[in-house]
């Protein structure tokens, strides 16, 4: 997993996700907070983005759907209070990064794949 980016300019650090309200696709460069220099990004940089960006919408994802689970099918008081506590827990934490982990890296390979056609 790639721990950190640097600006070849000037040796800034770059961000390696977006930020918590930012849903866009892994960029193909990004721009340098230090001097506002291009800068490419290589593989494993898209491929942290990506995974940060599955792990945000599948968490966010998962209280919804925790919600209707424990609506929509027939649960004692107890199980429906337990699976809207830890529902988004397990489903969005602990499920949300392993499938952000297991997705992230054919995704960002289509994604490449796709931009590079276009």
């Amino acid at each position: 997993m790639l721990t950190g980016a640097r600006c070849e300019e000037c040796n800034h650090a770059l961000p390696l996700k977006g930020a918590r309200g930012d849903f866009r696709l892994p960029p193909k460069s990004v721009l340098c907070p230090g001097c506002g220099h291009d800068c490419a990004t290589i593989l494993p940089y898209r491929v942290g983005w990506m995974e940060a960006l599955l792990f945000k919408s599948l968490l966010i994802a998962s209280v919804p759907l925790s919600v209707a689970v424990a609506l929509l099918l027939e649960w004692d008081t107890a199980t429906r209070w337990l699976i809207l506590g830890l529902g988004p827990v397990v489903g969005g934490g602990i499920g949300g990064l392993l499938l952000s982990r297991l997705l992230g890296f054919p995704l960002t390979l289509l994604r490449d794949g796709r931009r590079r056609r276009a």
